[in-house]
C-alpha cells in the first residue's frame, strides 16, 4: 500500500526533522533503499524523519529512526551533531 507523502506536507509550518549520517569503524556509510510504503519506493535515501510529539528530544527521535528505519539501535553518547541550516544564520 502506497501513502501519499501531501499528508505530511506542511507549508509555512516550522517543525523538527532530522536525517542521521551512519559511519561504522570502516567508514562506511548507511544508506537505505525505500520500501513499497510510499512513492520514493526503491530509492536510496539516509534514515531520517520528523520529531514526534513522543520523542523527548531530537537525539530521542534519531535513535527511533534508526530503529524503525534501519533495525539498528545506538545509545545517544554515541551521537555526533553535524549541525542545523539555523546554525549558518
Amino acid at each position: 500500500m502506497k501513502y501519499s507523502w501531501n499528508q505530511f506536507l506542511h507549508e509555512g509550518e516550522e517543525s523538527e526533522v532530522g536525517i542521521v549520517a551512519c559511519l561504522n569503524d570502516e567508514q562506511q556509510f548507511l544508506i537505505l533503499r525505500r520500501s513499497d510504503i510510499d512513492d520514493r519506493e526503491g530509492q536510496w535515501t539516509m534514515p531520517g524523519g520528523h520529531l514526534d510529539p513522543d520523542d523527548s528530544s531530537i537525539e530521542a527521535a534519531t535513535l527511533r529512526e534508526l530503529r524503525e528505519e534501519a533495525n539498528l539501535t545506538c545509545k545517544i553518547d554515541d551521537l555526533t551533531y553535524l549541525g542545523s541550516p539555523k546554525d549558518k544564520k
